[in-house]
């Protein structure tokens, strides 16, 4: 989702030229930029694993303090609120704002659904599993594509590729 990410901050400096590139890219990236921070205070979880997504090989455990949809609309609002302390007039700093809660709603639609919507919260599925949510009513198959089936090779019940 790494290009969706930078696609929406492009996308702010042509809505606010005057804002950096950097302090836009900074923003739509932020929830990410925050991620490595909690895991080393060891408040949020990664494990390595047998490439869950076919992108890489960390399963994310646990990241409800960085990648919730509560806290993302805290962190938008502490961007926010930096930014006009900073002294960018309230639509930059509300640009910035939002492109930290874009970063939420890009994760949602390309994550496999891990992502929780407020710290101890439940999520609509984990890493490997099919789950019943808004995009997935039926809870089959792969939410984002739409195909009848599993994402993993080898996963419970996923039978032969087709």
């Amino acid at each position: 989702m790494f290009i969706g990410h930078a696609a929406v901050a492009l996308l702010g400096k042509a809505r606010s030229p005057s804002i950096s590139l950097g302090l836009l890219f900074a923003a739509a990236f932020g929830l990410d930029l925050l991620w490595p921070v909690f895991l080393l205070l060891g408040v949020e979880r990664v494990s390595i694993s047998a490439n869950p997504i076919g992108f890489s090989t960390l399963s994310f455990d646990s990241y409800p303090w960085s990648h919730s949809l509560l806290m993302a609309l805290v962190w938008s609002g502490v961007a926010l609120g930096l930014a006009r302390w900073r002294g960018l007039s309230f639509e930059p700093a509300l640009l910035l704002g939002a492109l930290v809660t874009s970063h939420w709603i890009l994760d949602w639609v390309s994550h496999l659904p891990d992502l929780p919507l407020y710290p101890g919260g439940s999520t609509p599925g984990r890493a490997g599993t099919v789950a019943v949510s808004a995009r997935n009513p039926a809870g089959r198959g792969n939410p984002v594509s739409g195909r009848d089936r599993p994402l993993l090779r080898g996963h419970p019940g996923a039978g032969p590729d087709r």
